[in-house]
């Protein structure tokens, strides 16, 4: 894929699916469309890669196991994502692997806890 292709894809699924954030891979073309993207969307987030692939999901296996992660009863793409999750690492394509391990890393494990997002939720309503 082209760099303006690129550009343009992500735009135009931001355009369809209006993201709070629009997270993209600091590596190899990512760079610079970060860069690019960050001159006209403040809400482009930066992931570094830390680790493999493999490891990457390794560390978002036990929120998975555990339900942590709730998934649609049906979606256009959920077989097409589950078939490649499962066949992993033995797949053609794994982006499907790197969303999710992203997701599960960056908003289960980095992310406010249950307890505090209800904590805050509770703080709030009282001031009302």
């Amino acid at each position: 894929m082209t760099f303006p292709s690129l550009l343009k894809n992500i735009a135009d699924l931001r355009n369809k699916y209006s993201p709070h954030e629009i997270c993209i891979e600091a590596a190899s073309s990512g760079h610079a469309a970060i860069q690019t993207l960050r001159q006209y969307i403040s809400s482009v987030i930066d992931l570094k890669p830390n680790g493999s692939k493999f490891e990457r999901l390794s560390a978002a296996t036990p929120s998975l196991e555990a339900g942590s992660v709730l998934f649609p009863m049906s979606a256009p793409w959920l077989a097409e994502f589950r078939n490649e999750i499962i066949s992993f690492p033995h797949t053609k394509h794994d982006e499907a692997v790197d969303c999710l391990s992203y997701a599960v890393n960056r908003y289960l494990m980095d992310g406010p806890t249950y307890h505090e997002i209800l904590s805050g939720w509770a703080k709030a309503a009282s001031m009302m």
